[in-house]
């Protein structure tokens, strides 16, 4: 029976940079703190990428017979990978699904909880879920449907998710329900912001396993996966609708290259109005899963961060 820590990320929140620090600094984690990375390269071609991915996609399992055979494939492809004297640590945003929210109409489609549940029910299994505020969570999102030379407009992007689907408890419910709550901690973005990558990933490992983590400060961190900025959205808007798949993700990977915002600033689409709309549209459930988490930190890094990240929701 091996200890398991899923780390299940939401798109853009960060995801890039923890992965990398994590597989680039592989070697001291499990010489010094016995934690096996299972890095997300790893996960290429085995079955467990392929459930998720069918989970998540439009037509999804056709009858439980074909539900119970994935179940069955994928917890075959992902044992091999696991250390049963180890903390084994996964962090895949592929458990999501995509980040084109428009086709799941609303923030993913909730129902990872249960299939997590099956493929590990032979091990001791944490879940780590990170998560962002909606407003700038769906303006990424769409940005990184540009950088996907996808065809979409703004308007059409946010039109197919309803105000109603906006909510992070769809997937934290879920996952408690399936889990049970001890075994599920909700994390936000902002905390990587505001204490560093180190420090997350931290607290990642002393929620694991239950004690105290001292992490070497002076290991490399990486910071990746920058979105275009507002000049190279505009400039994809003039020419989408003219070009051809094809041409439109030459003309993508040229405007994230040459136009990305960490040379030109973020772009953010939704209007003050707007983005003030969706924080006190969704600052109820917000706080619900600030309450039932924000119990279970143990650094200070963090414990001296909630209240900032509760006013970056609007929760005070």
């Amino acid at each position: 029976m091996a200890k398991i820590l899923i780390h299940i990320v939401a798109h853009k929140t960060a995801t890039s940079s923890i992965q990398w620090t994590l597989r680039e600094n592989k070697a001291y984690f499990e010489g010094t703190h016995n934690i096996s990375i299972i890095t997300t390269t790893q996960f290429l071609d085995l079955d467990i990428k392929k459930h998720f991915q069918k989970l998540a996609s439009r037509q999804g399992f056709s009858d439980k017979l074909e539900f119970s055979k994935s179940i069955k494939a994928a917890k075959n492809s992902i044992e091999p990978l696991l250390h049963p004297n180890k903390y084994n640590v996964i962090s895949y945003e592929g458990f999501m699904g995509h980040s084109n929210l428009a086709e799941y109409e609303g923030l993913y489609n909730p129902t990872i909880g249960n299939s997590l549940r099956e493929i590990f029910a032979d091990h001791n299994l944490k879940v780590i879920l990170t998560i962002r505020r909606q407003d700038e969570f769906i303006n990424s999102c769409y940005l990184q449907q540009v950088k996907e030379s996808k065809k979409l407009s703004f308007e059409d992007f946010t039109a197919r998710i309803p105000a109603t689907n906006i909510s992070w408890t769809r997937i934290t419910n879920e996952l408690e329900i399936s889990l049970g709550e001890n075994n599920l901690l909700v994390l936000t973005m902002e905390f990587v912001s505001h204490v560093g990558i180190l420090e997350f990933i931290a607290q990642m490992l002393e929620f694991f396993n239950n004690s105290k983590i001292k992490i070497d400060q002076n290991l490399k961190t990486f910071y990746r996966n920058n979105s275009i900025s507002k000049l190279g959205v505009d400039i994809y808007d003039l020419m989408r609708q003219h070009l051809d798949k094809k041409n439109r993700a030459i003309i993508a990977q040229i405007l994230y290259t040459h136009f990305s915002s960490r040379k030109f600033g973020k772009h953010n689409f939704f209007t003050e109005f707007s983005k003030n709309a969706i924080i006190q549209n969704c600052i109820q459930s917000n706080a619900e899963i600030f309450t039932k988490n924000f119990n279970k930190l143990s650094r200070d890094s963090f414990l001296d961060s909630c209240e900032h990240v509760k006013k970056h929701y609007g929760i005070v």
